[in-house]
């Protein structure tokens, strides 16, 4: 299941955008939620907290995302129990944080 939605619009329908996504969520049953990878600014954890914050605590299903070290959100998500990869300050670290997770997981 994908769902798909622009930062400003999940800060700005926030009450909106996390009941029809908690519906869908319930019915899809998935193991895990994945929101996409948080660079810099903290202001892009916003909208993607307030989503996996109400997945695991109100239909039980852990999450799992990538967050720049640096990024507020890290902290804050990390104390609700999220699984944080550090994804580094850009979108082209990726290939390289992919791969060293790959690999630890692997071992």
């Amino acid at each position: 299941m994908t769902l798909i939605c622009g930062d400003n619009y999940a800060v700005e329908n926030q009450e909106s955008l996390i009941a029809a996504a908690l519906e869908k969520f319930a019915r899809a049953r998935p193991i895990c939620s994945s929101p996409d990878p948080v660079f810099w600014p903290g202001d892009m954890a916003r909208g993607r907290g307030a989503l996996g914050s109400a997945v695991q605590s109100q239909i039980g299903i852990p999450v799992v995302t990538g967050m720049a070290r640096e990024n507020p959100g890290a902290d804050l998500y990390r104390r609700n129990r999220w699984y944080i990869i550090d994804s580094g300050d850009s979108a082209a670290r990726m290939r390289d944080v992919l791969e060293r997770w790959r690999i630890s997981r692997s071992n």
